[in-house]
């Protein structure tokens, strides 16, 4: 077998932590796992579980986007918490816990009375509980919070009707935590070991903060100076209020961090959304005016469909690094290019340009419709650390442009962004798998698809298909991963069996009709 083709360097592609759900009696699904890979398809009927299953993968994500790496931790974004990612906010319960704690006011003491040179470690039991403290936190409240808002419903009415109790395991590359309903809320019953290996060691610092962080092997060190370990005044007043900080922060990095910067989802029927989104928004924006003046009353929305249309509102004016791929693939389907520019009341207004004309989006057609978010969105948002979740990217789509889209995914793949999508198409599928197999092509065989750049290519290990598969047992669907070879790519045997269904009907009208016998 040939060695699997990889981009050239500077692509910006990642290789985030690995990042899995496994959930059971969730919403219309008895059981399932999935892992996220550079490309993650979701394939199966109508009402399977698809979008309650991308939704559930947003809400994880939200937890650990702006996490970073614990060799990318810079810690003097700890100083302006709300100006930075959620990551960045002080852990009130854990960092206030650790402060008071006996054990930590004997550590601080030790860090006080190191010389330059000496080093010290965290104790293990004040890492475990910080961890479990942190966990927790995150978890139990702001996640259980994340859930509610983005489904737009409570804990108890996601759980599968008639089924055993809803049961949730999330893991984030070591840290793994199993999650289950108590009362209105969730709660951790299983945590990780927490075992890491953390240290203080004081060392003669050129940079102007005072302190570093050091990787090596299982250990985390972090390096501080002379004059911010010990003694009294200053540095007394930071080993004693901010080091619980500092620690906070660097458990949070190794327990949270999934390598990803944001997460963006596209829901589906955005055609009907995008048409109806100015007065929408308009709507809600008169109405906050009136909040603890007048009784307000909105429709409700689900989180998904209010971050789909406050990103919308918030568009960054600035072109983004994906601003030429995605300009290319736009004027490929579209022929013309999507704009927006901020109006009153901080409204962006959408409209189709093409050549010098320009129409707002109600006058264009559905493809415009629904693929102006997704151009606007990798323009303008998009970076080569997140993941885009993406409904029915097929939708309102000529099977031509489905092949572009394909090709669009490949492209988004090969230069960083991660991409998730629930799909009906078995030619979107087909095409993917056709990327798969042009892994195994050498480039003299490349070279003569003169419509292939050198970057439209998959490697199988990139892509992971999921299928939802009916239970007639637990009247409700189960996930099951779909075999990929790169041979032949990935299997249609889900597709297949509906195009043997198809067929056999088709032949019953043909001898009915005595058009064969």
């Amino acid at each position: 077998m040939r060695e699997k083709r990889v981009p050239k360097p500077g692509k910006g592609t990642i290789k985030p932590k690995d990042v899995a759900v496994e959930f059971s009696n969730f919403g219309p699904v008895v059981s399932g796992e999935i892992a996220l890979r550079p490309l993650t398809i979701l394939i199966g009927p109508n009402n399977c579980g698809k979008s309650y299953t991308a939704m559930l993968m947003k809400a994880v994500l939200s937890q650990t986007t702006g996490a970073p790496p614990i060799d990318r931790l810079d810690i003097r974004r700890m100083g302006h918490p709300f100006r930075f990612s959620p990551f960045f906010r002080p852990s009130i319960t854990a960092t206030g816990s650790l402060a008071r704690s006996n054990m930590y006011i004997d550590f601080i003491k030790k860090v006080q009375n190191l010389e330059v040179g000496d080093c010290c470690d965290v104790p293990k039991t004040l890492v475990k509980d910080l961890g479990r403290l942190i966990l927790r936190e995150v978890f139990e409240g702001h996640f259980k919070d994340e859930v509610v808002r983005i489904f737009g419903a409570k804990m108890t009415e996601l759980q599968r009707i008639n089924g055993e109790a809803l049961e949730l395991k999330i893991r984030i590359g070591s840290t793994d935590v199993t999650l289950k309903p108590e009362g209105k809320g969730l709660k951790i019953i299983t945590f990780p070991k927490l075992d890491h290996r953390l240290r203080i060691r004081v060392d003669v610092l050129k940079r102007p903060e005072g302190y570093n962080i050091e990787v090596e092997d299982d250990t985390i060190t972090i390096v501080l100076s002379k004059d911010l370990s010990g003694g009294g005044g200053e540095s007394s007043h930071f080993s004693r209020l901010l080091m619980p900080r500092v620690i906070e922060l660097v458990m949070k990095s190794l327990l949270l961090s999934s390598g990803y910067t944001d997460c963006y989802y596209l829901p589906a029927a955005r055609s009907g959304m995008m048409q109806a989104h100015k007065v929408v928004s308009a709507a809600i924006m008169k109405t906050a005016g009136l909040g603890g003046i007048d009784e307000i009353r909105i429709p409700q929305l689900s989180g998904i469909v209010v971050d789909f249309l406050t990103q919308l509102n918030n568009l960054d004016p600035d072109r983004g690094p994906l601003y030429r791929i995605a300009s290319s693939f736009e004027k490929e389907v579209l022929g013309g290019q999507v704009k927006f520019r901020t109006v009153d009341d901080y409204i962006s207004k959408i409209e189709y340009h093409l050549g010098k004309s320009h129409m707002p989006l109600h006058r264009t057609s559905s493809t415009v419709s629904e693929l102006a978010p997704l151009f606007l969105f990798l323009k303008h948002e998009v970076s080569r650390r997140s993941l885009l979740i993406i409904e029915e990217p097929e939708a309102h789509l000529h099977p031509a442009n489905q092949e572009i889209m394909a090709r669009l995914i490949v492209r988004l793949v090969r230069n960083g962004v991660h991409v998730m999508i629930t799909t009906h198409s078995d030619l979107l599928l087909r095409r993917i798998s056709d990327f798969i197999l042009l892994s195994e092509a050498e480039d003299q065989q490349r070279s003569r698809l003169s419509e292939y750049d050198e970057d439209d290519f998959l490697n199988k290990d990139e892509v992971s298909v999921s299928a939802f598969e009916y239970v007639d047992d637990a009247s409700a669907y189960r996930i099951k991963p779909v075999k990929i070879h790169a041979e032949s790519g990935i299997s249609q045997e889900e597709f297949m069996r509906i195009h043997r269904l198809l067929y056999s009907k088709r032949l019953r009208i043909e001898r009915e009709l005595g058009i064969i016998q």
